[in-house]
């Protein structure tokens, strides 16, 4: 739970790494990142979680933390950060949380962007993440 995920989408130069380290993904389409909406639609979509996300604004860092209303044992929480919000697609990553969760958010966005590829800095090897896969038979696999 103290580690960060980075996101990346799906694409052509980081299909090579994945191929070295034997990670599986889908053959095509590529992904992308999210514009901010999407991530917001995303995350609206989550049941059993309260959203505090700060307001919004073009070149700021924005950030939504997400927590159970379950309690924190139950599903956790995670917060979910943009570096600089644009006008068009956003980097972004996780700052610490619970990964399964944090691979249902991202199950959710791929809808909206396409496979993206989750790295998580204990060294954990990475995951893909797409529409099409089941988010806890993902995580489950993944074994984090």
């Amino acid at each position: 739970m103290g580690a960060m995920y980075s996101v990346y989408p799906l694409t052509a130069e980081i299909k090579p790494w994945l191929d070295e380290m034997s990670v599986e993904y889908p053959p095509s389409p590529e992904g992308r990142n999210p514009h901010l909406a999407e991530i917001q639609s995303a995350l609206a979509q989550l049941e059993g979680y309260s959203i505090k996300a700060l307001t919004a604004e073009v070149g700021k860092t924005w950030q939504a933390l997400l927590e159970s209303t379950q309690g924190p044992e139950e599903n956790g929480w995670t917060l979910l950060s943009i570096i600089q919000v644009t006008d068009g697609p956003n980097d972004f990553y996780f700052e610490k949380g619970w990964p399964d969760l944090i691979v249902k958010i991202m199950h959710l966005i791929s809808s909206f962007t396409g496979p993206l590829v989750l790295i998580c800095d204990a060294g954990d090897p990475p995951l893909v993440v797409s529409a099409d896969a089941d988010p806890s038979a993902l995580y489950e696999a993944w074994g984090t």
